[in-house]
């Protein structure tokens, strides 16, 4: 059998030409519920140290490492922030209780954010993925009271898969109030799987410039097969250039970059925007192998006493 292996797409950090993220704790590194935001939906039970290892439907937790929380079924991977064993990501259990309750809801106390201007057009995005194989993937609603109706733009409203680790997913709308309120659910009830984890949630005027990219999956015998997608949004169309660095430098004005090594690479679009052009840049898009091991521990030889060592992908 062939093995596979897959082009995991980790953000480090998005830069946005001229913008600033509305959104508090977007990233979980500041605070759990209460800090930027509310989790305090029907059914859902957060977590705190110590973790028992296990969890039930509708539990939650802001942990850098899924297996934590539910070390017989959920992954290793750490969060999409920063992908060590400091950031932070909230992981849900998937919930089984009816009628939609939220998990994520914009504001200290779920009001929503202020200062928006009436009629200018904004961006909110997140990033997703599975932390279990089990079961179906979670499918994530939105609701935006004090704007028009969400559009999707980029992504998909499921959770991908473990094996394809974090996807962005990004809507725009209209402001018709200057305070939002924007709430999120997941509809699948299922018991069994339907868990998720969620970080880096982003709200921007949709002028600002934005750059995402998504792999494809590589033939581990043909190490030299490997792609990246990128894509921009907003700034000044069209977007005269993409490029990618590091281990091969290429640019061109489609955005597919096929037949690529295994590597780190940056990756950049720059608009049309005169007299000078601007750029957003978009760090570390890990295309090949990738291997994920828990943090370093210290053990004495000959000592009575044990320690476990983890590793996935």
């Amino acid at each position: 059998m062939k093995g596979k292996i897959l082009l995991l797409l980790t953000l480090l950090f998005i830069n946005y030409a001229d913008s600033q993220n509305l959104l508090t704790n977007g990233g979980f590194e500041s605070g759990g519920s209460g800090v930027g935001f509310v989790t305090n939906g029907a059914g859902y039970t957060e977590l705190t140290t110590p973790f028992a290892g296990t969890t039930a439907s509708g539990n939650f937790a802001f942990v850098s490492k899924p297996y934590t929380i539910n070390t017989a079924n959920f992954i290793f991977e750490g969060d999409h922030t920063t992908l060590n064993a400091t950031g932070k990501m909230l992981v849900i259990d998937g919930n089984t209780t009816a009628g939609n309750p939220r998990f994520w809801q914009a504001g200290n106390t779920g009001t929503g954010v202020t200062g928006l201007t009436i009629g200018t057009t904004y961006r909110f995005s997140y990033w997703i993925k599975s932390v279990s194989n089990l079961g179906s993937p979670a499918n994530i609603s939105i609701q935006i009271t004090g704007g028009t109706p969400p559009l999707l733009i980029y992504g998909t409203a499921l959770a991908p898969l473990p094996a394809l680790s974090w996807r962005q997913v990004v809507y725009t709308f209209v402001a018709t109030a200057t305070t939002a309120t924007i709430e999120l659910w997941n509809t699948n009830t299922a018991a069994v799987g339907n868990d998720f984890a969620v970080d880096d949630f982003m709200l921007t005027p949709s002028s600002d410039l934005m750059v995402s990219a998504n792999p494809t999956s590589a033939a581990c015998v043909t190490p030299n097969d490997g792609s990246i997608t990128v894509t921009g949004f907003g700034g000044t169309p069209p977007y005269v250039n993409y490029t990618i660095i590091w281990p091969v430098t290429q640019s061109n004005a489609s955005g597919i970059f096929p037949n690529l090594p295994p590597g780190t690479y940056s990756v950049s679009v720059t608009d049309s925007a005169l007299p000078t052009a601007a750029t957003a840049a978009l760090g570390n898009v890990v295309v090949g192998p990738k291997i994920t091991v828990s943090e370093n521990v210290s053990y004495c030889a000959g000592s009575p006493s044990t320690t476990t060592l983890m590793a996935a992908g």
